[in-house]
């Protein structure tokens, strides 16, 4: 009997084992399913997975680090903020590290650079997506590899590195042409669009364009019509005729926010506000949250254009409250999340020495950042205080050599002396100053500059701070915040550079000028 029942027990615990693990498995399956989702766009499909599995409170280690990662890749694409955001996704590194998964560890490090860099914390940000890439020899995922070459291109025609961001869109091409997404080929090629219409050449950039036309003709309308919204979006500033024709081929092949959004900001760029007010009421009507805080944000800056004030006030007031509910909400899920479900079976003990260590090591680096910083402005104004003095004793020698002239015989040895110090001096100069001097010489040139780095262009100003010093100080001084692309643009009008030779050496158009300037006037301290 006591067999019988022994046997019984033992039966009942391997079925009990078995649902459990199917159970289980099946919770896997939605974790994977929620990410395929998430890579092919499907970002409400994926939310309702992910609303699903937030219930789930007996979470492994393994589960809870991907719930974590794919909370932070949905809250990014749907421009929410994530509360805790570096401590979910620092939870996650560590977890993924221990396992030598790559693949999660590069995702991980590349939502919070994006995080960050949204947040206006670009050194970090772009230094976790670079790290991302530091990773790309360990990782097997070719997705993966995708998305990190897709944040390199964003950031970079973002910060106005347009070499570096053409330069990864070679490779992201690269990339597509070898994978069996077609959409993955659009992408590339509209990234190429936008970054020649920011670089002033519209038709490469309209090449591309029509690449991406060419390409479309196998994928679904909704896909179609929301690659049409984007490039019109991001060809507003700079082509709005041809923007206008594609935002209204997508609102054709499909009316959804997308569409609606698209066709808005173009009636808004061409100074039609009621269309515009209308199509953001239509994109409203489709009860999608990420549209609401989009909609105020429009109607704000349409009733700004309008001069009606108040309205504009009240847009922005309700634009601020829909930020704040959708952080209060996330925030409250969060703490919970904290709570019971992000545990990794580790110590409370060991947590806060974690967090102890981690906080010491931000003091640590925050000191040595400063450290740099002070040390690299000492360096900056020694160089300038040498280069003064050389200047001064230049001039004094010169005027020396002047006295002495058309003096007596003995007065040559003197001269001569003179001579050599001066030309040991301007060497000096020269030495200090050749990376500026360099740039410089191709400004003269009209060399275009368009592969400029950003220490090019500060030795470029640092070197013209010489030539022409009250001019960059009243650049530097009487402007608020001018980006280095701007002071060189205004140092190209000091040097007497008509509108024909600046188009050629920064690469842009007269209708850019047009509007650099407009910026450059807006940023004027009155």
């Amino acid at each position: 009997m006591k067999s019988i029942n022994k046997v019984a027990f033992i039966s009942c615990a391997i079925i009990v084992c078995t649902l459990l693990s199917c159970a289980r498995e099946k919770i896997g399956m939605k974790y994977e399913y929620a990410n395929n989702l998430i890579e092919d766009s499907k970002l409400d499909s994926a939310e309702i997975i992910l609303d699903e599995l937030a219930t789930i409170t007996n979470r492994n280690n393994a589960e809870t680090a991907y719930y974590n990662l794919l909370q932070s890749k949905i809250n990014y694409r749907l421009s929410k903020p994530l509360a805790n955001y570096e401590i979910l996704l620092k939870g996650c590194i560590d977890y993924y590290e221990k396992r030598n998964d790559y693949n999660h560890v590069a995702e991980c490090y590349l939502y919070r650079g994006n995080f960050r860099y949204e947040e206006g914390r670009k050194k970090e940000g772009i230094e976790d997506v670079k790290y991302s890439e530091y990773l790309f020899p360990k990782i097997t995922d070719n997705v993966v590899k995708n998305r990190i070459v897709n944040n390199l291109i964003y950031i970079n025609i973002h910060e106005g590195e347009y070499g570096l961001a053409l330069k990864y869109a070679q490779k992201n091409l690269r990339y597509a042409l070898k994978s069996p997404k077609r959409g993955w080929i659009i992408d590339a090629y509209k990234q190429y669009a936008v970054i020649y219409n920011e670089m002033g050449k519209r038709d490469i950039a309209n090449k591309y364009i029509y690449k991406c036309l060419d390409c479309m003709s196998d994928m679904t309308e909704n896909d179609r019509a929301s690659s049409l919204a984007y490039m019109a979006a991001s060809l507003l500033n700079t082509n709005l005729p041809l923007a206008d024709s594609l935002a209204n081929e997508a609102i054709k092949l499909k009316r959804n926010p997308n569409t609606y959004l698209a066709c808005a900001q173009v009636a808004s760029a061409k100074g039609d506000n009621e269309r515009a007010k209308q199509l953001l009421r239509m994109a409203l009507k489709e009860n999608k949250k990420e549209v609401e805080y989009y909609f105020y944000d429009n109607m704000r800056l349409i009733a700004y254009d309008e001069k009606d004030y108040k309205t504009a006030y009240n847009m922005a007031l309700e634009e601020l409250k829909k930020q704040d509910d959708i952080y209060s909400k996330r925030h409250s899920n969060n703490i919970l999340n904290i709570q019971k479900q992000y545990d990794f079976k580790i110590s409370e003990l060991k947590f806060y020495r974690n967090l102890y260590v981690g906080i010491l090591s931000v003091i640590i680096i925050a000191i040595i950042l400063f450290t740099i910083y002070i040390y690299r402005k000492y360096e900056l104004n020694r160089m300038k205080k040498e280069l003064a003095e050389i200047k001064i004793m230049i001039d004094v020698y010169s005027k020396q050599i002047d006295e002495a002239n058309g003096k007596t015989d003995d007065k040559e040895k003197e001269i001569r002396a003179l001579k050599t110090k001066v030309e040991k001096l301007r060497d000096k100069q020269a030495e200090i100053l050749n990376a500026g001097k360099n740039r410089y010489s191709e400004i003269l040139s009209n060399r275009a500059i368009g592969k400029w780095s950003k220490a090019d262009m500060l030795d470029f100003i640092e070197y013209y701070r010489l030539i022409n010093l009250p001019c960059v100080v009243h650049l530097e001084n009487d402007y608020s915040k001018l980006s280095p692309r701007y002071i060189i643009f205004m140092i190209l009008e000091d040097m007497g550079k008509d509108d024909n030779e600046i188009c050629l050496i920064m690469t842009i158009n007269a209708n850019t000028i047009r509007s650099i300037r407009s910026r450059i006037n807006g940023k004027k301290i009155s």
